[in-house]
């Protein structure tokens, strides 16, 4: 009899955990669905393609050594809203280097008009879904054009991430 009563309650245990995780806008899941850019990502045509670029991706990566690159693309429809950040973990290395050494961002449009995203801040940002304690070292904001966009990281010291 325990065993049946149980069993009943993890049922509805389950269900009811089932009709929660139903209920969660599937844009929470991905933004947080981590992409890692390898060492055999350093062009954006080697790298992923997101295909649309309003969801919110964390991609992560490594740069190796000084001129090191990583790459990916990102697919918008005009007039989308477009915002690209770079970020690095607070923790050294990366948090020692100077602004000159950190990695940073080009960003080239559909037109072929490139721009580069250089360090314009450092703020702290702690990531509460993995626990990470980050510094922003930009952020982009504008108005996108239809098309795919490629982005580049580099960077003049080896560095960890987060795009």
């Amino acid at each position: 009899h325990c065993k049946l009563r149980n069993n009943n309650n993890m049922k509805k245990l389950l269900f009811i955990t089932a009709i929660l995780l139903g209920l969660l806008p599937a844009s929470i899941a991905s933004a947080h669905d981590p992409i890692i850019l390898t060492s055999e990502q350093q062009t954006p045509a080697d790298g992923p393609l997101l295909v649309d670029g309003t969801i919110s991706f964390a991609l992560y990566g490594s740069l190796d050594t000084g001129g090191d690159t990583r790459g990916f693309r990102v697919q918008f429809k005009e007039g989308d809203s477009l915002y690209i950040s770079i970020l690095i973990p607070d923790l050294s290395p990366e948090n020692t280097l100077d602004d000159v050494s950190l990695p940073f961002v080009n960003v080239e449009d559909p037109n072929g008009t490139t721009e580069r995203l250089s360090i314009t801040q450092k703020v702290p940002f702690p990531e509460p879904f993995t626990g990470t304690n980050y510094v922003r070292l930009t952020e982009f904001r504008g108005t996108a054009i239809g098309g795919i966009y490629s982005v580049t990281v580099m960077g003049d010291s080896p560095a960890r991430f987060t795009v």
